[in-house]
């Protein structure tokens, strides 16, 4: 028997379709369900195939659109009910480092926070990982990192042309911070946020 699966949409427009004959596929395909045209498609295909007769498209069609309901509700139930494991609080792994540096390192710490050219010697350290002629764009993405520890963080976009430095500038502003504090994503999607822990 006939029958249709298909996934939540998690945020997407297109979702996974796919037409079952018990445990054997007979047609899958990436639409957006909400579209005539797309759902259209898709039934042209089944009827293309002899999967579903052309008089039925209509009832079709209408278990297209429920089964994208129902697995969207089923993903909101889900995420509802699910009890994500947070992850650790990157503050008590810094509050941890800090607790075993040694005392004189902290004290001269405290110094250099407190001194007149912190930002030149930031920039210095900066150029000494190897970044040259950035110096306005490594700053800031170097006073963006540190507000992490703000109540409101700050955010920023790097754009630029392919291949102009923009992953090696940040990478190596990145490589100043505690690991704890760095979380490296060479891409990420909605989705990918969607699923992440809390914390």
């Amino acid at each position: 028997m006939l029958d249709l699966r298909v996934s939540p949409s998690n945020g997407s427009v297109r979702r996974l379709v796919i037409a079952l004959d018990g445990d054997q596929e007979l047609y899958r395909d990436r639409l957006d369900v909400n579209a005539a045209s797309a759902r259209q498609k898709f039934l042209d295909e089944l009827v293309r195939r002899n999967v579903i007769a052309d008089t039925a498209r209509r009832w079709w069609e209408e278990q297209l659109v429920a089964k994208a309901d129902e697995a969207d509700q089923e993903a909101e139930r889900a995420a509802k009910n699910a009890k994500p494991e947070a992850m650790p609080d990157w503050r008590d792994a810094s509050r941890e480092a800090l607790g075993q540096t040694p005392q004189d390192v902290r004290e001269a710490a405290e110094a250099m926070l407190q001194s007149g050219d912190l930002l030149k010697r930031v920039l210095a350290d900066i150029e000494a990982v190897g970044v040259a002629g950035e110096r306005e764009l490594s700053l800031t993405l170097y006073l963006v990192g540190t507000s992490r520890v703000l109540d409101k963080p700050l955010a920023g976009i790097l754009q630029g042309p392919s291949s102009s430095g923009k992953s090696f500038v940040l990478d190596r502003v990145a490589d100043l911070f505690p690991p704890e504090a760095v979380l490296r994503a060479t891409a990420l999607t909605t989705n990918a946020l969607y699923y992440l822990p809390p914390g």
